[in-house]
């Protein structure tokens, strides 16, 4: 929370361990559900029944943060928590108030034998299609300095893979992104307002990737004493992930590592390096851009103030008299947590 000039607010959401990360000798255990969601599917289905709409998030912020107006929205999902988010995304009234997804090892697409199936890439390409389209206007020289020309979609992910028989009916964390990116690539392409063009790649400080740690934060060890299964593993200083996509606001990040402490480093030291990498200087910038408000189709311009894409006043009421923001985080495997500021 230090990271930010003004503390967002915090909302925990609940949700267990994923089924996604089975042993190979689990495989004979029936899932839940393929991608181990349903605790996430459920809340997110509870709170969509709050107002009757499409909105997820209406209902969340009634209940997680009366008196608090959201300003800006980020998501972050870490493991199963990726379902909720998938969840928020799948309704357009949603999608176009997020500023920013985050997903920590956590973007799992259904599959068929024909491939990953469409209906379930749609809600994640119709809103990262708008981050790529950042770097086509930034292309056309809307100014490749402006981090604020429309969302911003980050997936990180280890290089873990699933048994066969899961793998044939979702997809694991790194060819899941690879999907996504493509249909995003195509979604973009397909934009009312897409004129031809490449996605430039939007300037990025990645040395924030690595530092700015505090002290304590190395060497890490993760395993079984904290919890774990697996073998030990320890981190003597933050790495610098391969990245494999920055594509204007579309950024995929491989941190690598095949065990579970690969994966449970993504939510105690990855998330921090993404947060302070592409999300702090975003929110706490203070500048002007024509593209600042949310309601990613019209991109009218907006007041002077810390960038973003701002959701309009009184867009989602919970009986607030003034205006904050709010970043909503879910997590797996351990706690979730949502952030207001």
């Amino acid at each position: 929370m230090e990271l930010f000039k003004e503390t967002p607010h915090l909302i925990d959401l609940a949700g267990i361990g994923s089924d996604v990360f089975m042993a190979p000798t689990d495989t004979k255990r029936a899932p839940r559900e393929p991608w181990g969601g349903t605790p996430f599917a459920r809340e997110a289905a509870m709170y969509r029944a709050k107002t009757g709409t499409d909105s997820v998030l209406a209902g969340l912020l009634a209940s997680k943060a009366k008196g608090v107006e959201a300003r800006r929205i980020c998501l972050v999902g870490f493991s199963a928590g990726g379902t909720f988010v998938g969840q928020v995304l799948k309704s357009e009234t949603d999608r176009r108030m997020v500023d920013v997804v985050i997903l920590l090892d956590a973007l799992m697409v259904s599959k068929s034998p024909a491939g990953f199936v469409p209906q379930a890439l749609a809600p994640w390409a119709q809103y990262a299609a708008q981050a790529i389209f950042a770097g086509i206007k930034s292309e056309r020289g809307t100014g490749a300095k402006d981090p604020f020309l429309g969302p911003v979609f980050v997936s990180t992910h280890t290089n873990i893979k699933q048994s066969a028989a899961l793998e044939a009916i979702v997809g694991n964390t790194t060819a899941s992104t690879d999907a996504v990116l493509d249909a995003s690539a195509k979604a973009a392409s397909e934009l009312p307002e897409y004129e031809g063009g490449t996605p430039k790649h939007i300037t990025t400080d990645w040395k924030q990737l690595v530092q700015g740690f505090p002290p304590d934060a190395f060497p890490l060890t993760i395993g079984p004493s904290q919890g774990v299964p697996g073998p030990a593993k320890t981190w003597n200083s933050m790495p610098l992930p391969n990245i494999k996509a920055a594509w204007g606001n579309f950024y995929d990040l491989d941190y690598g590592g095949t065990t579970a402490a690969d994966h449970v480093f993504q939510a105690w030291r990855v998330q921090r390096a993404v947060w302070q990498t592409m999300l702090a200087p975003r929110w706490n910038a203070e500048t002007q851009s024509p593209y600042s408000v949310a309601g990613l189709g019209a991109f009218e311009r907006c007041c002077p103030g810390p960038g973003g894409n701002f959701v309009p006043s009184g867009f989602f009421p919970t009986g607030a008299p003034y205006w904050q923001m709010a970043l909503a985080a879910a997590a797996g495997f351990f706690a979730g947590k949502t952030l207001l500021k």
